[in-house]
């Protein structure tokens, strides 16, 4: 009886814990979440921001129950749910000479002053290897943790940051920012997935909340081709 109590009080008021990487933190993610707060009202919700490394870390530690983030090679503790393909788009203002193009290479992409994520950052790794495939080397002006920084900074005009499409869709569709394929960047490496700890059973409410963000998953993340892009 007791436990009946407890298990129906928990499913009430839970708590859960989401790690998510800064650039997947668009509007119809946190759309997605307030919805799920309406439906339950007594549920706290802790959206944990990091670096895809950190955010997987934080799932198998069970500091997280779940995480959305890019795929990770060789953990073998984390089981994905779901996944799809994520390209990394050059990403600038519309007034970027850069913008005219239908595309950049990566030799093209360093020719342009550069704003680049942390080397800490998936999107760091998956350029490293295509660097190092081509023999060449990118050398941003600027480097940071802060998707934020890097979509201000490319909206000013002052340099091209490369970032995957999900972080700049809502600028896409306000047309700050226009964003280019990178030809030569391997598309098959660029996935975000919907992870948690192999082992860890989910009951309640984080239960719940896996299963929402693993049916929206799709809706949330799948690359549209905004009028801004159509225009490049």
């Amino acid at each position: 009886m007791f436990e009946q109590i407890r298990r129906l009080r928990e499913a009430r008021l839970g708590h859960v814990e989401v790690a998510v990487g800064e650039g997947f933190l668009c509007r119809a993610f946190m759309q997605l979440i307030a919805d799920f707060q309406r439906r339950h009202p007594g549920v706290s919700v802790n959206i944990r921001t990091a670096t895809t490394p950190e955010a997987a870390r934080l799932v198998v530690n069970d500091e997280a129950h779940m995480a959305v983030i890019f795929t990770m090679a060789g953990e073998p503790r984390l089981r994905t749910r779901v996944s799809m393909a994520q390209p990394l788009r050059a990403v600038c203002a519309p007034g970027h000479p850069a913008a005219r193009k239908a595309g950049l290479t990566l030799a093209e992409l360093a020719g342009h002053s550069l704003c680049l994520p942390s080397q800490g950052f998936r999107i760091r790794q998956i350029l490293t290897a295509a660097e190092n495939r081509q023999h060449l080397r990118l050398q941003p002006s600027l480097t940071t943790d802060s998707i934020y920084t890097l979509r201000s900074i490319a909206m000013r005009g002052e340099a091209i940051t490369v970032l995957p499409h999900i972080a700049i869709i809502d600028d896409l569709r306000a047309g700050a920012l226009v964003a280019l394929p990178l030809f030569d960047v391997e598309e098959e490496e660029e996935r975000i997935a919907l992870v948690h700890r192999i082992g860890r059973q989910l009951e309640a409410v984080p239960a719940r909340m896996l299963a929402t963000l693993q049916s929206g998953f799709r809706g949330l993340f799948e690359v549209d081709v905004p009028a801004a892009v159509k225009a490049a």
